[in-house]
């Protein structure tokens, strides 16, 4: 099995080594890579291909970085390492594709859950891209020879059953409308994952600095 990837981006190293370390034990085995400026974390982004990404947004200009969404990191579900200091540049980010926060100070147990739900929808949507190149390959070599069809279609087959059997257990366990298809399940947790990052960020400028 290929180890999930992750990319960390952080300027403060205390936060950067903790969440590394924290990520490393909950997701073993787990490929980590780490940046500290915005020079580092762009090269990351434009040349890696990574199964979540977790940057702070003093490094992360979405006005710069969204006008590159076809690089290879920025195919990942993006986490914001937020503190109040960080909480105007978060609110920008969030403004643009961030699908969920990871507050400081780091709380292993709650970084873990974050990064959890980040790989699970980034998986969820392989496997939509996935079905998708299955289905387009049955239907491009649909004139091909009779066994080459006959091996795609079974393997299309088991796809299909391994596809739907996720699907119910998604709708069950969100509570889905059962008419609703796989991509409109990821397009639900997006949504809901979002909009309660944007309540944690609102209600830490209530609260305001920690005293």
């Amino acid at each position: 099995m290929v180890p999930e990837s992750i990319l960390i981006g952080e300027t403060d190293q205390h936060n950067l080594y903790l969440l590394a370390e924290v990520l490393s034990d909950h997701f073993p085995p787990v490929v980590i890579d780490t940046c500290t400026t915005v020079d580092q974390l762009t090269h990351r982004l434009e040349s890696g291909s990574y199964d979540t990404v977790a940057v702070s947004p003093q490094l992360f200009n979405p006005h710069r970085f969204l006008k590159h969404q076809e690089w290879p990191g920025l195919r990942a579900p993006l986490l914001m390492t937020v503190c109040q200091r960080d909480l105007p540049w978060a609110h920008t980010a969030f403004a643009g594709n961030a699908f969920d926060l990871i507050v400081k100070p780091i709380v292993p147990q709650d970084a873990a859950q974050t990064v959890r739900l980040a790989l699970w929808h980034n998986k969820l949507q392989k496997l939509l891209a996935l079905k998708e190149r299955a289905a387009s390959r049955v239907r491009h070599h649909g004139k091909g020879s009779p066994d080459d069809r006959k091996t795609e279609e079974e393997l299309l087959s088991m796809f299909e059953t391994t596809y739907q059997t996720l699907k119910t257990s998604f709708r069950l366990l969100l509570n889905i409308d059962q008419k609703s298809s796989l991509r409109e399940v990821a397009a639900s947790v997006e949504r809901r994952t979002r909009q309660l990052a944007l309540d944690r960020l609102l209600n830490m400028y209530k609260e305001g600095p920690t005293q």
